[in-house]
């Protein structure tokens, strides 16, 4: 997971929900938030919790199926410059790619309407730096890559 990033709540009470998007995979296991605060007297605080996140195994194939389609989705070049191709094959109906920046923020994002194909996206207008591509299908994530942009 790329770390550290950080977004700003508004103070007081409030339910704030958030996700946690590993870049090379993750099998399960505890992951420590630190949420950095100021007490009513205006002194900052920090306060570290662990959250366990379960693994995906045992859950009907899901990971071998996550370990077939990480090999049939292919980001060239990376690191990119002006642009980067997607390569694709074997792909379910309804599937989109998503690119985010590491504050989680949608670049941009395309339906895939054939099962195999190849896309090439402008890049020339990113800042450097590193992305998130996501393979979705019906809003469920199926992979994600990093993708490197340079200048």
């Amino acid at each position: 997971m790329s770390a550290p990033t950080s977004f700003n709540v508004n103070p007081g009470f409030g339910n704030y929900i958030f996700s946690l998007v590993p870049i090379n995979g993750f099998l399960g296991g505890p992951i420590t938030l630190h949420i950095n605060g100021v007490d009513k007297d205006g002194v900052p605080c920090v306060t570290p919790f662990v959250v366990t996140v379960p693994g995906c195994e045992g859950q009907n194939g899901r990971l071998n199926e996550i370990e077939k389609t990480n090999n049939d989705f292919v980001i060239a070049p990376n690191p990119a410059l002006n642009s980067v191709t997607f390569e694709y094959k074997n792909i379910i109906d309804q599937t989109d790619i998503a690119i985010y920046d590491l504050t989680g923020r949608c670049i941009k994002s395309f339906y895939i309407s054939e099962n195999s194909g190849s896309m090439v996206v402008d890049t020339s207008t990113y800042a450097a730096g590193v992305y998130v591509v996501l393979l979705r299908n019906n809003n469920e994530i199926l992979l994600q890559k990093k993708l490197i942009i340079q200048k």
